[in-house]
């Protein structure tokens, strides 16, 4: 596939953080250690703190944020849920003719976003077209996951099949480029394909 970091350009830099990535996932790592692997050589590298580059649409120099902690946080949160979302998914396909239901499982706390409290319970089958767009994490810093289940597990606690829900699309407005494009409502622009 591609991995991608915003404003590094420079293609050792990606490995390098790309690499950071691969080890936090295969080794567990903590956002802690991988910021403490990772933050120096971003910083001998140049790639931290403020900095000045060429933005690619009028060529102008432009003063931009490059490294920061909160960006490594950003890094480090979005690749590792969505690994795990792919092997999650991977292993759902495995099973789903034991285990052929999808929950939605939001942490409904304050800071849950008001759609992904809504797909709250919501059991699906595994094959149904809504998790093509909305299989979590469905943004920035989401904490939604799912729960595979079975004919059995439906019993057991009590769940009903739901009807699927309407999928409404919104616009998102591209502030660099102004392009317009649609998105489903409740899903951050990038996490839906």
């Amino acid at each position: 596939m591609a991995f991608t970091v915003a404003k590094a350009m420079r293609l050792d830099l990606l490995e390098d953080i790309r690499n950071a990535v691969e080890k936090a996932i295969s080794e567990g790592t903590t956002f802690y250690q991988f910021k403490k692997d990772l933050t120096p050589i971003l910083k001998k590298k140049g790639w931290w703190g403020i900095g000045h580059e060429k933005d690619p649409l009028t060529g102008e120099m432009k003063k931009v944020q490059l490294g920061s902690n909160r960006r490594l946080e950003i890094i480090f949160d979005t690749n590792l849920k969505t690994a795990h979302a792919f092997g999650r998914w991977e292993r759902y396909q495995r099973v789903k003719k034991q285990r052929p239901y999808i929950r939605y499982v939001a942490v409904n706390d304050e800071s849950t976003r008001p759609q992904h409290k809504a797909w709250h319970g919501l059991v699906l089958d595994i094959d149904d077209k809504f998790w093509d767009t909305h299989f979590p994490p469905n943004g920035w810093f989401c904490r939604c996951n799912t729960q595979q289940l079975s004919e059995r597990d439906l019993i057991r606690y009590g769940y009903k099949l739901s009807k699927t829900p309407k999928v409404e699309m919104r616009d998102y407005i591209n502030n660099r480029t102004g392009e317009i494009t649609k998105v489903p409502k409740g899903i951050d622009a990038g996490f839906c394909l």
